[in-house]
């Protein structure tokens, strides 16, 4: 045991700065807690250090919590998974077929994420975000990403929908019903959602965010929008919660395995997704995982059923790197290093040459990849990045050297040119990603220029030039420069995979009187052209 702990202490040195932020970390083993440590301080300017009471932001670990507060109304007979939301927010814009519960549980729903548009009309990370300020954006909706059920994507905005439906059903709010249902029962004492953003929070964690130079920034939180987001938690509470679904204490045993039942999308197709709790595999075991990220605090919740493993971490640096920390302590855990390590396979000759797949391919408002032949093989990235190499796996198939879990398959239209390709990652596959064929670009950037207004974001966005660059600004962001991706369609200037988009839209005498704003998390937002 001293070995472990020592190998867990020295894992956990790698993310912490003398004097700095730090993270709070319990293994539990058959439910028993087996380690249990605080590193850092919670706040800087006082040099406060963290304890076992320091109370964080779980941000996206609230989902399972989420899930468990719907599926005790399911058990109390007062709602099904299968309900439409609107049967309980009738007021909710009736916009595409029937969106259920379940689809919001398993982010099949296709709704809109909020983060992501809002940020768009101008939201800042230390702007005051509340639920009123995103059902208002919610109710004010006219589209969505993608039919409910037809791919899951994570969606912030089915959570606040289901926060909503708790409340209508049991006539409280979000926060109270999570207390006397589900904190008050386990004895999580210092846990409940975030509601009032000037309530005083005894012993409560500040975030700060690392620059260059090696000193820190404090990191500015103020979003309560309990569903989604905004739990407040402490490491022994959140290892209480864990336990639970071991013990099933609360909810019964019946409860917590409908939680951890992979959703499906409409095509019958099972995806890594429960109620509130990501469901894969770490060396060969099931794993039940969450991790949560906002305004620089990371959190995580991790069980290994078969090996009776527990893993809780609150973290309130942006230096953490979830990815990074916790598959090594599971290593720890286990004895070592996994023997049986996926290894690159070996390639197999493919249905065409490595020439034909080379180009750019994208979706609107989501990736822009470039596939470029370097010597005897492909590489995939961002345009004019480095990008990753390629092991080909035989017919039109390839996939990453250092990812080689997730497969790449192209596509090729009746007379054998290629179209595009769908990535396959965690047993789903991604939206398909079409190949842009070059056109020659010849409408002048001022078709583009004027003044729109978008009655969903309620927001203008100013369209100008300058510096021969087209450019797009709202109230509280600056000109972002956008450059032409194909005829009418623009995307950021950026060197990320992921980027925004604006697809311009033209009447029939070919005049410009709209547009489309794009992000992969929400897609298409309207834009009418006023000016």
């Amino acid at each position: 045991m001293a070995d472990l702990t020592a190998s867990i202490d020295a894992h956990c040195a790698a993310f912490l700065r003398p004097n700095g932020p730090g993270l709070a970390l319990a293994m539990l083993q058959d439910g028993a807690v087996t380690y249990r440590k605080a590193f850092g301080l919670a706040n800087l300017e006082h040099q406060i250090p963290i304890g076992f009471d320091s109370v964080f932001e779980c941000a996206s670990v609230s989902k399972q919590v989420t899930g468990l507060a719907v599926h005790l109304l399911a058990q109390d007979g007062k709602l099904t998974l299968s309900d439409p939301i609107r049967q309980h927010l009738p007021e909710l814009p009736d916009i595409c077929t029937p969106i259920t519960i379940a689809q919001c549980l398993h982010h099949t729903c296709g709704l809109r994420d909020w983060t992501e548009a809002m940020g768009f009309a101008g939201l800042r990370l230390q702007d005051v975000v509340q639920t009123e300020h995103v059902y208002r954006w919610l109710l004010r909706q006219s589209g969505v990403n993608h039919a409910p059920g037809a791919e899951h994507f994570y969606c912030n905005t089915g959570y606040l929908v289901l926060a909503k439906i708790v409340e209508r059903i049991s006539g409280e709010s979000f926060a109270a019903f999570c207390h006397t249902r589900i904190f008050a029962p386990l004895g999580m004492s210092n846990t409940h959602f975030r509601e009032d953003l000037q309530a005083v929070i005894p012993h409560r964690v500040d975030s700060y965010y690392r620059r260059d130079d090696g000193t820190f920034l404090s990191v500015i939180n103020a979003e309560a929008a309990p569903g989604a987001t905004s739990l407040q938690s402490t490491l022994d509470d959140l290892c209480k919660l864990v336990r639970n679904y071991d013990s099933a204490a609360l909810g019964g045993a019946e409860l917590i395995a409908d939680m951890h039942r992979h959703g499906r999308l409409g095509s019958g197709e099972e995806i890594p997704y429960g109620s509130g709790i990501e469901l894969t595999r770490h060396r060969g075991e099931d794993i039940a995982w969450h991790t949560g990220g906002w305004a620089c605090f990371a959190t995580l919740t991790l069980r290994m059923p078969a090996k009776g493993i527990g893993l809780v971490l609150l973290s309130n640096s942006s230096e953490m790197q979830l990815s990074e920390f916790w598959p090594p302590i599971v290593d720890i855990l286990l004895g070592g290093a996994d023997p049986a390590a996926q290894t690159a396979p070996e390639p197999r000759p493919l249905d065409v040459p490595l020439s034909d797949l080379a180009g750019t391919y994208y979706t609107f408002g989501g990736a822009v990849i470039e596939m470029t032949l370097k010597g005897d093989a492909l590489h995939s990235g961002p345009l004019n990045g480095e990008g990753s190499a390629l092991i080909p796996l035989g017919g039109l198939r390839l996939c990453p050297k250092v990812q080689p879990e997730t497969v790449i398959e192209f596509t090729r239209n009746a007379k054998g040119a290629i179209t595009g390709y769908s990535p396959r990652s965690k047993g789903v596959t991604e939206p398909f990603r079409q190949r842009l064929h070059q056109q020659e670009i010849t409408a002048p950037l001022s078709d583009y220029t004027g003044t729109y207004y978008s009655h969903e974001l309620e927001i203008g966005v100013r369209i100008e030039i300058q510096d021969g660059t087209l450019t797009a600004s709202t109230i509280n962001h600056g000109d972002e420069p956008y450059t032409p991706l194909a005829p009418d369609l623009f995307m950021e200037q950026d060197d990320c995979v992921m980027r925004e988009m604006i697809r311009f839209l033209r009447n029939t005498q070919g005049r410009v009187t709209g547009l489309e704003w794009s992000s992969i998390d929400a897609r298409a937002q309207f834009f009418t052209r006023i000016t």
